[in-house]
């Protein structure tokens, strides 16, 4: 999708994940859990159809929302065009509320955020549904789950989306050429999840560390206790991962004496990187950008 350019989709879908732009935001739909999700920014101008598309979305699978649709919003930031665009959305919805539907709108914003707090509260006024302020420190730098702060009680926080990165291994399945979009965080997220889904109990470590083990993942049961530690390289297609890497990863081995490490990369291992790891084969492993795709073909 590139930037200024128009925002379709296919509409006769259950589910859509739209990636977000530095113009467009992130949306996520999904019919089958009554849930739509935007968020980020949204400066479009009128040959952008992606509000014009979510509707039409709306349009197709309204059997699925006549009970009930949980929306949450986190903008953090939206031009007049996208305002006329989100009234619209907001009043689209409220015509099913009124029809007998239970729209929850979540409207989220930073703590420190004023304008965005003004702007959800004016919508508040205007829109008969339902409509929440949930306020969060750094929103839209966490993880894709949003929470429902509970007054009485902080340690109880109701969940309004579930984590959406089956959902992105999904796109990703079918869209492989968007791995290099990622993050590097969100990659070891997604390295992390697929693992998961391979029977490992995993443990993303903190960003902020030495090199060696991004993911500490463990299988442990009555017939084994396997610790391995895995290293992410989210690296451009034409950057592959050299020689030093691996010397630095078996250094990590040395210290903690994991069972096996595991280096996973989006682009692709030198020659002396692969010659230099047939020297401990049993202790380390190595998966590029072509095991990967492997790997997301059970996402399909």
């Amino acid at each position: 999708m590139k930037e200024n350019s128009k925002c379709t989709f296919n509409t006769n879908v259950k589910t859509a994940y739209i990636k977000g732009t530095n113009v467009t935001p992130r949306v996520l739909l999904d019919a089958k859990r009554n849930i739509i999700d935007i968020k980020g920014k949204a400066i479009s101008t009128s040959d952008n159809t992606l509000f014009g598309d979510i509707r039409k979305w709306i349009d197709h699978n309204s059997s699925d929302f006549s009970k009930s649709v949980n929306v949450n919003v986190a903008f953090d930031y939206f031009n007049t065009h996208c305002s006329k665009e989100i009234l619209d959305l907001f009043k689209m919805l409220e015509g099913y509320h009124k029809r007998g539907s239970n729209i929850n709108v979540n409207w989220l914003h930073e703590e420190e955020d004023e304008d965005m707090l003004e702007a959800g509260e004016d919508y508040q006024a205007i829109i008969d549904i339902p409509f929440k302020m949930v306020q969060h420190n750094n929103p839209l730098e966490m993880d894709d789950t949003y929470y429902e702060e509970n007054a009485e009680d902080p340690k109880e926080h109701k969940t309004l989306i579930i984590d959406i990165n089956q959902e992105i291994l999904k796109y990703l399945a079918k869209h492989p050429e968007y791995l290099h979009d990622l993050t590097p965080r969100k990659f070891e997220e997604l390295v992390a999840d697929i693992l998961k889904d391979f029977g490992f109990d995993v443990e993303l470590t903190k960003i902020s560390r030495d090199g060696g083990r991004d993911i500490i993942a463990r299988i442990r049961n009555s017939l084994t206790n396997i610790l391995m530690f895995v290293e992410c390289k989210h690296y451009a297609p034409d950057r592959p991962v050299g020689v030093d890497i691996i010397r630095q990863v078996v250094g990590v081995n040395e210290i903690f004496k994991p069972n096996k490490s595991l280096i996973v990369t989006s682009s692709y291992f030198t020659k002396d990187a692969i010659k230099e790891r047939n020297l401990i084969e049993t202790k380390l492993d190595l998966k590029d950008h072509l095991d990967i795709k492997n790997w997301l073909e059970r996402y399909k």
